[in-house]
């Protein structure tokens, strides 16, 4: 509820590569460990539950975890009432190569956009288009309040968290973990345009946790809406 009794509907969306920390930093924060993110979400922290999805919706990625993946988001545009507060782990590089996180769009609209290949993976203009076709469906504005923390792991460690998982967990697009200069590139484009995206949704509050294990930081992203005055926006849930 806010200061005048009406109920609100809140979306936090915790971003990044994988083997970039999203399940530890996650893991830790409901442990009890001390979490600048999940100060922000303020009382609405108090209202995070597992979600009741619809039948056919996969498996929660971590069962009895008050978080969810960014492909339950499309069983989400389906429920009839929208959680309250709902906690999304989303995966960046799964954004670009699952047809289920564009859950709204006819194929038509995805012409040219996927399957992303090796031959086009580092195509920017195609990875900012589906950036700004992910953000802008209806989904989203189902919430008041969007809250997005993005996390900016050096790519070496990415990459040597990646290598380290068994063959199977590792996917068709390994070869951008044992290429360096290859992963390097996509991670940047991807990273840059996320956030270039994001700074165009004025209602987001935005986040950046930086750093790797327990030297994590966690700061706003500052908004630049006249090129000279800076305002974060940025405040706690009520």
């Amino acid at each position: 509820m806010d200061d005048e009794g009406k109920s609100h509907r809140a979306l936090f969306l915790l971003a990044g590569f994988p083997a970039s920390g999203k399940s530890w930093l996650l893991e830790r924060a409901f442990q009890g460990a001390a979490n600048p993110f999940l100060t922000f979400l303020g009382s609405d922290l108090h209202q995070l539950d597992p979600p009741r999805l619809p039948p056919g919706a996969p498996p929660l990625p971590e069962p009895q975890r008050p978080w969810l993946g960014g492909i339950h988001l499309q069983h989400i545009a389906h429920l009839h009432t929208t959680p309250p507060v709902l906690l999304i782990h989303l995966d960046l590089l799964n954004l670009l190569i699952r047809r289920d996180h564009f859950f709204e769009y006819p194929d038509e609209v995805l012409t040219g956009i996927l399957p992303r290949r090796p031959s086009n993976i580092l195509d920017e203009a195609i990875t900012k288009r589906q950036i700004d076709l992910f953000l802008a469906q209806k989904v989203f504005h189902r919430f008041d309040r969007l809250v997005v923390n993005t996390l900016f792991t050096p790519w070496h460690v990415v990459a040597q968290r990646w290598l380290a998982r068994p063959p199977s967990r590792q996917g068709n697009l390994a070869f951008l973990f044992r290429h360096p200069r290859v992963g390097r590139r996509l991670y940047a484009a991807v990273l840059r345009h996320w956030l270039a995206v994001l700074l165009g949704i004025p209602s987001a509050q935005l986040l950046i946790t930086a750093g790797a294990a327990d030297r994590l930081q966690v700061r706003p992203l500052c908004k630049r809406p006249t090129g000279r005055r800076v305002r974060c926006g940025l405040t706690p849930g009520k």
